[in-house]
């Protein structure tokens, strides 16, 4: 296995900005905190409509999307945000180990 040298990925991710969409409270705030040493900025928000209120406003360089989430959920909220910017790069997280919802 290569080995990764986290200080060298660390100054390339410091240049970005980081929009996070989770809304679960206890790992929205652990994700922002985290993140937070990780990248220049970091917003987080709890539901699709704000995350797209968000995206518009600030355009994030990487976007971390809860996959189940009450209303509109990850994979939808994806596919708008790939109409907007075909480019955007999105990770789609989940903390659920139940495969049926996912």
């Amino acid at each position: 296995m290569a080995n990764i040298d986290l200080i060298k990925i660390t100054k390339q991710t410091k240049k970005l900005d980081a929009l996070i969409v989770e809304d679960e409270k206890t790992t929205n705030e652990l994700l922002s905190s985290t993140f937070s040493n990780f990248f220049k900025s970091v917003e987080s928000c709890f539901d699709a409509k704000s995350a797209l209120e968000i995206y518009n406003a600030k355009t994030p360089d990487i976007v971390f999307v809860d996959i189940i989430m009450e209303g509109m959920d990850g994979i939808e909220l994806a596919r708008q945000i790939r109409n907007i910017n075909p480019d955007q790069i999105i990770i789609v997280i989940s903390a659920s180990n139940d495969m049926e919802k996912i």
